[in-house]
């Protein structure tokens, strides 16, 4: 199966679930999709979101689209349009895997994003590199200078959770909290409203917390 149609599954599949969820009465939340490159570039994409979106009666400041940093350098003019677009939608953005290939991260305040994702190779070895742990320090402080939240990916083990918190991520995620899990047990995890803010990630692999 191409992956233009396995990321579309993954997308109706994740929509219509966080609003299985909100019919069940249990706490409304953000729930993030990888998006591929290729079904990002492909024309119609935002129609797409429209559509899934109306079927799945899920509203547009649920659903988190994430995209990678490469992404967004590969064609920028055409990459900030179509990002303008879901923006305009409601939907959120966020960038994904931030800091794995590019030093100048000034570009940034060209893209209508409201998060970014440091990538899990910094968080991992965050408490015994100190490369590592400026870098983290460095990308949280110019999120912040941009008014963008951060997400801390690969949080395995309470020092690295601990430590990403301290340098001034908002949120962490990772095998601390949960490992993935089947799109029936969030049922089980998730409080009834009102509820404290969490997020489920979906990708091709299942559900993250």
């Amino acid at each position: 199966m191409e992956i233009s149609r396995v990321s579309e599954w993954v997308l109706r599949t994740a929509c219509a679930e966080a609003r299985r969820w909100q019919d069940l009465g249990l706490a409304p939340i953000p729930i993030a999709v990888n998006v591929s490159a290729v079904q990002f570039r492909q024309d119609g994409f935002c129609d797409l979101i429209r559509r899934v979106l109306s079927e799945a009666r899920l509203a547009p400041h649920y659903l988190e689209i994430e995209v990678t940093e490469c992404l967004l350098l590969s064609n920028a003019k055409a990459t900030s349009e179509t990002l303008e677009e879901l923006k305009s939608m409601g939907v959120k953005l966020t960038i994904d895997d931030l800091g794995t290939g590019y030093s100048r991260l000034t570009y940034l305040r060209h893209f209508p994003v409201d998060k970014l994702k440091i990538d899990r190779s910094f968080i991992r070895d965050v408490m015994a590199d100190p490369g590592d742990a400026a870098i983290t320090t460095a990308i949280i402080g110019m999120a912040k200078s941009l008014s963008l939240k951060v997400l801390a990916g690969g949080s395995g083990d309470r020092g690295a959770t601990r430590v990403s918190a301290g340098t001034g991520s908002d949120k962490a995620q990772g095998y601390y909290f949960s490992p993935p899990v089947p799109a029936e047990k969030p049922t089980k995890m998730l409080p009834a409203l009102p509820g404290p803010p969490v997020q489920c990630e979906v990708a091709t692999a299942g559900i993250q917390t």
